[in-house]
């Protein structure tokens, strides 16, 4: 790694950060490949003859691969330099995406470079939501919202570029491309942007050891946040929703050919769906204004009656407003998962606290659209399993509301002529 000392001016927008972590997000594994899935199963299956379910467990071993992943990166990016950390992620995460494109049509094969994919995925993650994170303190909703909505600008114009380079080029070709797609656009935002902020304003790494630039903010070990109730209140609901809304998020487009409905306005629901993330997404400028967890069950619950309508009435534009309610819980919860870790558990452990909890998420992510495809066989249509995603969303709901006040609430600005204390945060 290098030895020169890196340093970051005080001076710099905090926006500047949130654009270009937003927009490597656009082009990241999320958007790129685990919202596109849906999209590579029926050409896969009728290419390689694999069962639906087999062909989901490359998913399957991306969200695993990340779940691995997340809390060795969080620890590392926690103790480490994390620019070189998150450009060698980035380099990794291409390589594999591209080699997709080559893998022999051999199941083991095939879930190779999607579980490599998302260990390198987990550095990503980590790397720019700590980026953000230390920008922002008052406004730091606003500032993960932004993030997370231009990451929902990939989730939803991304699977109408994949639906044209599959038609036109086979599911192959369609890989090779979205991954140089990912090379020029990310690396040129990391290397431009994406940068953390030390307490002080300026960002050092130290040139004898690499190490991260400490920020000696307030907050909880990972040992220390696991003993609470806060971290189960958080874990277990956000976990089953993230479950929930992929499980539902990778099958939607079966669900609407099973419905009769074509490939063109299956592609169109599941844009709608990523469209509505984005204004989830957008959310989170609410938990700046509200409490966290009145603005997560209350999108929760929106999302079980986005499910209770599809399941109710079949006809293209009600499933279309449906897979919005349901988006909406799909863009929120990228929100609530790092704003809620901040403000329970501080900032002291912010990438290691992140990883442990973003892994379990992960988990749930990487069995969600097994357990949904599952139980479709076995019950024979989705009308039988709607109503079991449906409840799930409910349960999710009553688990944030349990959360009760903020353990690291925002810091308040100083008055004008008072001192600023040590360590106070960008304000936004």
């Amino acid at each position: 790694m290098s030895s020169d000392v890196t340093t970051v001016s005080s001076r710099q927008s905090p926006w500047h950060v949130v654009f270009g972590a937003g927009v490597t997000q656009a082009v990241s594994a999320q958007p790129l490949v685990l919202s596109t899935f849906s999209l590579f199963v029926l050409p896969l299956t009728q290419a390689t003859g694999w069962s639906r379910t087999s062909v989901l467990g490359g998913y399957t071993a991306c969200a695993l691969g990340v779940a691995v992943g997340l809390p060795i990166c969080g620890r590392l990016i926690d103790r480490f330099a994390m620019r070189p950390i998150l450009v060698s992620c980035w380099l990794a995460y291409c390589l594999c995406l591209a080699a997709v494109s080559v893998a022999p049509l051999s199941l083991p094969l095939f879930y190779v470079p999607f579980a490599l994919m998302g260990l390198a995925t987990s550095g990503i993650l980590i790397s720019c939501a700590k980026a953000v994170v230390t920008w922002f303190d008052a406004n730091r909703g606003a500032g993960i919202g932004a993030t997370a909505a231009l990451m929902g600008l990939g989730t939803t114009t991304i699977p109408i570029v994949a639906t044209y380079l599959i038609r036109t080029a086979g599911f192959r070709q369609a890989y090779l491309w979205l991954a140089c797609l990912a090379l020029v656009v990310g690396l040129t935002m990391i290397l431009l942007f994406v940068r953390p902020r030390a307490a002080g304003g300026d960002v050092i790494a130290d040139p004898a050891r690499d190490r991260a630039p400490a920020l000696n903010m307030p907050g909880l070990s990972v040992g220390e946040a696991v003993r609470t109730r806060h971290f189960w209140l958080i874990i277990i609901p956000l976990c089953l929703a993230a479950l929930t809304v992929t499980g539902l998020q990778t099958n939607i487009v079966p669900l609407m050919l099973a419905r009769g409905i074509s490939a063109d306005k299956a592609t169109v629901v599941l844009s709608a769906f990523g469209l509505a993330s984005l204004v989830g997404r957008l959310g989170g400028v609410l938990l700046d204004r509200f409490h966290g967890t009145r603005v997560g069950a209350g999108v929760l619950l929106l999302a079980a009656s986005g499910v209770v309508l599809m399941l109710v009435n079949h006809a293209f534009a009600v499933t279309l407003f449906a897979a919005g309610l349901c988006g909406i819980a799909f863009g929120i919860e990228v929100d609530l998962l790092a704003f809620l870790t901040s403000r329970y558990f501080g900032m002291r452990r912010f990438g290691s606290l992140i990883g442990v909890l973003q892994g379990a998420v992960m988990v749930c992510i990487a069995v969600g659209p097994i357990l949904v495809g599952f139980a479709y066989e076995k019950l024979g249509s989705y009308e039988a399993v709607l109503p079991l995603l449906s409840g799930s969303f409910i349960v999710c709901a009553a688990g944030i509301l349990l959360l009760g006040p903020y353990s690291y609430p925002a810091v308040k600005a100083p008055a004008p002529d008072a001192p600023e204390p040590d360590g106070l945060l960008a304000q936004g």
